[in-house]
């Protein structure tokens, strides 16, 4: 069995995946996967807050994790995701063709960061309504302690550097919202205090179809239609790493048969800076129950050689 899965993942397959941004340089304290993207420039935020443009803000929302635990120290991160997509009023479909159905996401995410160094990570990652009934995973240096809804933790040694990009997706989350609007999307200045710029969202009166995501595994957002962008986002003008949000966009899909389906996406997210954040293992935790290899068992068994 391995961890849960990754927390954020959910904004990841409903609105395809965010870009990398590299960073600043690589620090010898970093884990080699947090200091896989320092080969790209570094943004300078005052400059892309000054003004606001669409365009800057995608760039700093882009930014990965690892930004943030270096610019932030320990912080808590939240948010809560819903994504509706609902087919219209279609004539009685023929015989053997496919019946449109609603569709509805609702994500909960919680991440914690309580590390001083990326060689030594301290992370709590939960994804859920609620404790007993989240999907969890704690790394504590090079243990893992990881558990499904309504079962207990187990605990295995840290084998892989995937937890890294779980960080990044949860970091992402706003950007991942924002991409989908950005053609049609326009920003108003609402206010600043303590360096955190609040920017106001809605729908812009042109589209700029230069903002379009060029990806190919993003070319479904090409045919959507936003029809609504209401919300507020708070980003910090020395770091560009956002603080609250609070989003909403609306629009309209062609489906492969023709119809037109409409689409929601809502994310509300905070983060909370939190400088004497500790994370403690289980209070119980079994060890991970090892799967029985075949090969090995019968080369015991038959030759009385180790398993391995």
């Amino acid at each position: 069995m391995r961890p849960c899965l990754p927390a954020a993942l959910v904004l990841a397959l409903a609105l395809g995946p965010g870009p990398g941004c590299g960073g600043d340089e690589a620090r010898p304290d970093e884990a080699p996967a947090a200091a896989a993207g320092a080969g790209a420039p570094a943004l300078d935020p005052a400059a892309l807050l000054d003004p606001p443009t669409v365009g800057g803000l995608l760039q700093l929302l882009a930014q990965d994790h690892r930004r943030a635990r270096r610019a932030l120290g320990r912080h808590r991160l939240t948010y809560t995701a819903d994504f509706t997509l609902t087919p219209g009023e279609t004539p009685p479909p023929a015989v053997d063709a496919a019946i449109p159905s609603p569709q509805e996401v609702h994500d909960v995410l919680l991440l914690e960061w309580a590390g001083d160094d990326d060689r030594a990570p301290a992370i709590h990652l939960r994804q859920g309504p609620d404790e007993e009934g989240a999907r969890a995973v704690i790394i504590l240096g090079e243990e893992v302690y990881s558990r499904l809804p309504y079962r207990g933790w187990l605990r295995r040694e840290l084998d892989s550097e995937l937890h890294w990009r779980w960080l990044d997706d949860a970091e992402r989350s706003v950007h991942d919202v924002l991409a989908l609007a950005a053609p049609s999307l326009a920003l108003r200045v609402e206010g600043e205090e303590d360096g955190v710029l609040r920017l106001g969202l809605a729908r812009a009166d042109a589209v700029d179809a230069a903002l379009a995501d060029p990806r190919e595994a993003a070319g479904w957002r090409r045919g959507a239609v936003v029809t609504a962008i209401e919300g507020t986002l708070e980003i910090d003008r020395e770091h560009g790493l956002w603080r609250r949000a609070d989003l909403k966009v609306d629009y309209t899909l062609p489906d492969a048969e023709g119809r037109t389906l409409t689409g929601s996406a809502r994310l509300v997210g905070e983060r909370t800076l939190l400088p004497t954040l500790t994370i403690e293992p289980p209070a119980t935790s079994a060890p991970l129950p090892e799967r029985v290899r075949y090969e090995d068992e019968r080369r015991r068994l038959l030759q009385g050689g180790p398993q391995r």
